[in-house]
């Protein structure tokens, strides 16, 4: 069973909250699970996609958006230090 994607939804953007500890190869196969609920929401939306929790390589954040704009054409925006570090602090 897989736990390290957690979605969320503002007036904005969706939100994917992934675990810390979750590896790419985790990542990519939970959102293989998850990409047709989405693809399915985005039928009628173009809200941006934000993704948190997890610091990322610049090749996993690739990996990652192609999965994603394989399935959705959405804009695609992930967290960075400074964000997280703020939402930590909170």
């Amino acid at each position: 069973m897989f736990n390290n994607i957690k979605i969320s939804q503002t007036t904005n953007e969706i939100i994917l909250n992934v675990n810390i500890i979750a590896d790419i190869k985790e990542i990519l196969e939970e959102l293989d699970l998850k990409l047709p609920r989405l693809k399915e929401f985005y039928k009628t939306s173009t809200i941006p996609i934000r993704i948190t929790g997890k610091l990322f390589t610049d090749s996993e954040v690739e990996k990652i958006k192609r999965k994603i704009n394989d399935e959705i054409q959405v804009e695609i925006k992930f967290d960075n230090v400074s964000d997280l570090l703020r939402t930590s602090c909170n």
